[in-house]
C-alpha cells in the first residue's frame, strides 16, 4: 500500500501561528483522504497529555477523579512534516482504524 497517495488536512494550519503555539504540547483535528475514503481523527501530542494530567487544562470534574477520554491518536509533535510521516506509516501498516471513517454525506 505504500504507493497510495493521500491528502492531509490539519486543523492547526487553518489558524495563524502565534507565540502561544507549542507544537510539542498541543492537540488538533485532522482528516486523511486515501483511496476514496476519508478519515477524521482527534490528535494529541505527548506533551499535551502531560499538560492535561498536570491539571492545566481539561474537564476539572474528570481530572478530580483521575480520568480523561483519550484522543484517537497520540503523536510526538504537531507539525505537517511529522504528521505526513505518521500517516504514511499508518497507511503502510494498515493502521487507519475503521472507527475513524467518515460517512459519505452524499447518500440520499
Amino acid at each position: 500500500m505504500s504507493s497510495e497517495e493521500f491528502q492531509l488536512w490539519l486543523e492547526f494550519e487553518e489558524y495563524e501561528e502565534n507565540h502561544e503555539w507549542d507544537r510539542d504540547a498541543e492537540f488538533f483535528n485532522m482528516e486523511v483522504t486515501v483511496a476514496g475514503r476519508r478519515y477524521a481523527l482527534n490528535v494529541w501530542s505527548y506533551g499535551y497529555m502531560k499538560h492535561l494530567v498536570d491539571g492545566a487544562d481539561g474537564n476539572a470534574d474528570e481530572l478530580a477523579v483521575g480520568y480523561s477520554f483519550p484522543p484517537d491518536l497520540f503523536v510526538q509533535t504537531c507539525s505537517r512534516f511529522h504528521m505526513e510521516r505518521v500517516v504514511r506509516n499508518l497507511i503502510d501498516t494498515g493502521g487507519l482504524d475503521n472507527s475513524w471513517l467518515v460517512e459519505d454525506d452524499d447518500q440520499d
